[in-house]
């Protein structure tokens, strides 16, 4: 049984959780991440594509998962704050209210820093992971990936997805 005083301290931990996974997790963030992942990998046909392989989906999975570590996590977090700082420096705007053609300036403007070239890697990173992962973890729609590549996956293939 719990006492009083360490509900009250587990509530205040799960508040501070929830109000964490709020500040980062916000609409304006998620809207940058879409806009930047499909920068950073424009669609090349109705499937093969970010939405269709779940790219936003499998980095939010990512950002939440035990065995990403913080350092991780916070990097990605500092760099999508730091794209908009940069797009606020050069344009005076966010990076998902530029254009196209702004957008790609503000990537070509990170990419000569070391956090920048970092972090478009990063992103990249996990969109890959998302076109050639195996479909049973939500990701790779109907093998799009693997068939892209004319890839064969190895057997056997998992059985459902691992959370651990």
């Amino acid at each position: 049984m719990v006492d009083k005083r360490e509900f009250l301290k587990l509530s205040l931990f799960g508040v501070g959780v929830l109000t964490t996974y709020k500040l980062f997790w916000t609409k304006d963030t998620t809207n940058t991440l879409t806009i930047l992942q499909n920068d950073l990998f424009p669609p090349i046909d109705a499937k093969l594509n970010i939405s269709y392989i779940n790219a936003r989906e499998y980095l939010s999975y990512i950002m939440h998962h035990k065995r990403v570590s913080d350092d991780t996590k916070q990097f990605i977090r500092n760099g999508v704050k730091w794209l908009n700082e940069e797009a606020d420096s050069l344009y005076n705007a966010v990076y998902p209210e530029l254009d196209n053609q702004k957008r790609q300036k503000v990537l070509e403007s990170i990419a000569k820093q070391s956090w920048g070239e970092s972090f478009i890697e990063t992103i990249l990173t996990f969109i890959f992971e998302a076109l050639f992962g195996d479909p049973v973890y939500g990701i790779n729609k109907d093998e799009v990936g693997w068939k892209w590549i004319d890839y064969t996956p190895g057997q056997p293939r998992p059985k459902k997805r691992f959370d651990g």
